[in-house]
């Protein structure tokens, strides 16, 4: 079981960015992925290439009152997850849970557990 705490995710709105015809990673998207690579080798996770089925629990601790959709923060933090080589790919992600927690404006944070799939007979 891996647990972490990573900065509080962009979310999808501001993730992506249309401009003309293609769909490009905004800035706050590569900033995040920076930040979350950062901090995965300081923990000494990059580059840990997981690649089993695996179970993610997202808490998210928002900095702010506003109000937010929980599934909006799954792509950037799987995306960077990916990026920083914790697994091959977030398609080895069999369940996922995401969970509003109280604001904390001195710690916006998103706690991350990670766990592999015991079940057999998944799809």
């Amino acid at each position: 079981m891996y647990l972490f705490t990573l900065d509080f995710p962009p979310s999808n709105n501001t993730y992506y960015r249309h401009v003309d015809k293609r769909v490009l990673l905004s800035k706050k998207g590569r900033d995040y992925k920076c930040l979350v690579n950062d901090r995965l080798h300081k923990l000494g996770l990059t580059g840990l290439m997981l690649n089993d089925p695996l179970i993610v629990r997202l808490e998210l601790f928002r900095p702010d009152n506003r109000k937010y959709d929980v599934d909006n923060f799954f792509k950037c933090v799987f995306d960077s997850l990916t990026n920083a080589k914790l697994w091959t790919d977030d398609e080895i992600v069999v369940e996922c849970q995401a969970r509003k927690m109280p604001v904390d404006k001195n710690n916006g944070r998103v706690e991350v557990t990670i766990d592999y799939d015991m079940k057999e007979g998944f799809f």
